[in-house]
């Protein structure tokens, strides 16, 4: 995925976790939209043993 520099050198402060969220999410816009729509997420949680 491309991001531009004036994203990636954004002042915030993320976990790689939030960060691949994000990634996540903006993948699944797809450039040629016209109109706004609503996306779905699902997050699954692991139990760490």
């Amino acid at each position: 995925m491309l991001c531009p520099n004036s994203l990636v050198a954004g002042k915030f402060h993320l976990t790689k976790e939030e960060q691949n969220l994000i990634f996540l999410v903006a993948s699944q816009i797809n450039s040629s939209d016209e109109d706004f729509k609503t996306y779905k997420v699902y997050i699954g949680f692991r139990k760490s043993y």
